[in-house]
């Protein structure tokens, strides 16, 4: 995965004119075995652009607790990808996949942390 987008490549992810974007340029062996693809090919590799990222509040981690935590990471990503995108996305393999998400959660912050409450120390308390 490379930064520099400014190369002659696809580009997936279509969005409205001043949305802040994250993209990430990807090699053609940086895609699953086309055998698993149905039928989309990445003979040169591509460009992945999604909206940045923004932490999902507790509150709507809470009311999606009934999904499972893959089902909830593709709720995200369908929040901030088109449909192109996404399709790339899932297309890429394994170790890209974790660096795309690991660079997009970097610049954006979409895994959600712990209140700042729930990260303070306890006041001591006496025992008797």
């Amino acid at each position: 995965m490379s930064d520099d987008v400014t190369v002659d490549r696809p580009e997936f992810g279509d969005y409205p004119a001043g949305t802040e974007v994250f993209s990430a340029k990807f090699d053609a062996e940086d895609f699953q075995d086309p055998m698993w693809l149905d039928g989309r090919e990445y003979p040169d590799g591509a460009v992945i652009t999604i909206r940045r990222g923004k932490t999902p509040p507790q509150g709507w981690v809470l009311r999606h607790r009934n999904l499972s935590d893959l089902d909830r990471a593709d709720l995200v990503f369908r929040m901030h990808a088109d449909e192109a995108a996404l399709d790339a996305l899932y297309d890429l393999n394994d170790a890209a996949f974790d660096e795309f998400v690991t660079a997009w959660d970097r610049d954006g912050g979409v895994t959600p942390g712990k209140s700042p409450r729930s990260t303070k120390r306890s006041k001591p308390t006496k025992r008797r």
